[in-house]
């Protein structure tokens, strides 16, 4: 090694020292109260860097008279240089990478940037600076001939260091490339997942309506247990409106989450609604259940669906030909799902859906159900197969315990003479012809009378039908009251989505003929919609959304 590439060295290790002390003095002033071990390597990296430039003019000065001597020292300082050259690296790329997080965003927001070494690993590191130092110290001030044997010694010690760091870097790198690999997993899946649709939020809805213990009679039945036992299988639920279709399937996916015997069953979910317009869209679907396959059932991105994603990322939306093969592709890899479907008849191609469930059902494990009302084009398309009507009869016991259960929790109902109440559950009872929502409705109307001669004659002159319900529900609106129901009612029809109930407020006071806001058409009290609409809106207390009862 000639002079010139001996003083290089030593001062490329400078360069890199005063380097990371500028990001440390960086850290400590981004932050109130730095870790007390960071003055400590601090100050061992600023002895550090003094020494460095200390031994840098002291081997230039040899190397011009004395090169053999130090050719000789700088082989001898060859190990303890190399170690501390990856120290200072590893720290400035610690510090660079906490720096860059962000820094002014994190003080405005009051976020302490937080020292990513733990307190030992910090004073290890200083430990192991000091030794770095030694040598370098030991070199400047020590003569040539006994400099070998102590910086031997060190020597050994610091080549145990560099092989525990390079495990250490190692490491990092593997835990860098996981990282990665998590984020582009998180990353296909938020591609793959259908903006603004989110099954869930009717699933817990639905679940808030069920009462407890209703649902035995479905999954304690053979033609259940027949489907959920059977590789391949399908089910058709199919009742009329209002017997409470979606709420069994929420009970069903509960089911089976809980069922000792359902962790080889991978449940994944949607609920059609024709009151979001998105959710009525087979796409929708297709993409919805694929992106739940990928995220609670599939442990690593698929080869395939990661090229797919390289290829396609950023070029457009995900067609609906492309989705049904991803959710092909990724059922295939999964195995032993269940794909569960309500209110298939409120999708805009619920043909075009079931002929595909068919498809991928000849290729991977799924047991499929699906929920509609008993329409003809799905009854021709079902054919043969499996499926399970929900007459009154069945939910006969399930409303029973719904309208007594709803009688105990209301705060005007439960304060009925005891004859009375029983009068109520036994009409209500025999006049609900399997429709819970018919039970609710003529709860929330009785509710609604002062006086026990009044409620009797409301239970003489029930209506039949849910139709008539709703009819009659519009025509006790009083005359002030029932423009609003009106304005109320074709919003949310109209709308796209729920609304907020603030939403609606705004809404409503819109003159339809210019545009403008009439401020005196503006309720004061939000929640006096829910009074005027009665039972055909519903409020979600958590998203404060209305949205048709219905």
């Amino acid at each position: 090694m000639d002079p010139l590439s001996i003083t290089v060295s030593v001062l490329t290790l400078a360069q890199m020292s005063a380097k990371v002390i500028q990001l440390g003095n960086n850290y400590v002033r981004g932050v109130k109260g730095a870790p007390k071990e960071i003055p400590a390597l601090m100050s061992e990296l600023t002895l550090l860097d003094h020494n460095i430039h200390a031994l840098a003019d002291h081997l230039k000065d040899v190397a011009s008279s004395e090169e053999g001597v130090a050719k000789s020292l700088m082989e001898r300082l060859k190990e303890p240089m190399t170690a501390c050259e990856l120290e200072l690296s590893t720290l400035e790329i610690v510090l660079e990478k906490q720096l860059g997080k962000k820094r002014g965003m994190l003080r405005k927001l009051g976020v302490q940037l937080k020292w990513p070494m733990k307190a030992q690993e910090t004073m290890d590191v200083v430990h192991r600076l000091k030794r770095y130092e030694n040598s370098f110290v030991l070199a400047l001030g020590v003569e040539t001939s006994g400099i070998t044997r102590i910086i031997r010694q060190d020597t050994t010690i610091i080549r145990q260091d560099v092989a525990a760091m390079k495990t250490a870097q190692q490491q990092t790198e593997e835990d860098k490339k996981r990282l990665q690999r998590e984020k582009k997993f998180r990353d296909v899946i938020s591609w793959i997942a259908p903006a603004g649709v989110d099954p869930a939020i009717n699933q817990n809805a639905a679940l808030k309506l069920k009462e407890p213990g209703t649902g035995k009679w479905l999954t304690t039945s053979d033609t259940f247990n027949t489907w959920s036992g059977k590789q391949h299988s399908f089910l058709w639920l199919y009742g009329a409106a209002g017997c409470g279709k979606t709420v069994l399937s929420a009970h069903i996916l509960d089911y089976l989450r809980d069922d000792p015997n359902g962790p080889r069953l991978k449940p994944v979910f949607f609920y059609c609604d024709f009151r979001e317009q998105e959710k009525t869209k087979s796409l929708n679907i297709y993409l919805s259940l694929a992106a739940q396959i990928l995220h609670a059932h599939i442990s690593s991105l698929p080869k395939e669906l990661e090229e797919w994603y390289d290829k396609r990322m950023g070029i457009g939306a995900i067609e609906e030909r492309e989705a049904m093969e991803i959710l092909q592709l990724l059922a295939n890899r999964a195995g032993n799902l269940v794909v569960l479907v309500d209110a298939l008849d409120e999708c805009k191609d619920r043909i075009g859906f079931l002929r595909m469930m068919k498809k991928v059902q000849n290729v991977a494990s799924i047991n499929f159900l699906f929920t509609s009302r008993e329409e003809l084009d799905i009854k021709t398309e079902v054919g043969d197969q499996p499926k399970l009507h929900i007459t009154p009869s069945v939910i006969d016991d399930d409303i029973k315990l719904f309208i007594k259960e709803e009688i105990v929790r209301h705060p005007r109902l439960r304060k009925l003479k005891p004859d009375l109440k029983e009068e109520v559950q036994l009409i209500l009872s025999n006049g609900a012809h399997g429709m819970f929502r018919w039970a609710a409705c003529q709860l929330e109307s009785i509710a609604s009378k002062r006086l026990d001669r009044d409620i009797r004659a409301a239970l003489t002159q029930l209506p039949t039908t849910l139709e008539e319900t709703y009819t009659r529900i519009l025509a006790d609106i009083g005359q002030s009251d029932r423009d609003i129901a009106l304005r109320v009612l074709n919003w949310l029809v109209c709308s796209f989505r729920p609304m907020l109930i603030h939403e609606v407020i705004e809404a409503i006071a819109i003159e339809l003929d210019t545009g403008n806001i009439d401020p005196e058409y503006r309720l004061e009290h939000p929640e006096d919609l829910l009074d005027i609409c009665r039972s055909l809106i519903r409020l979600d207390s958590g998203t404060r959304s209305i949205a048709l009862a219905h």
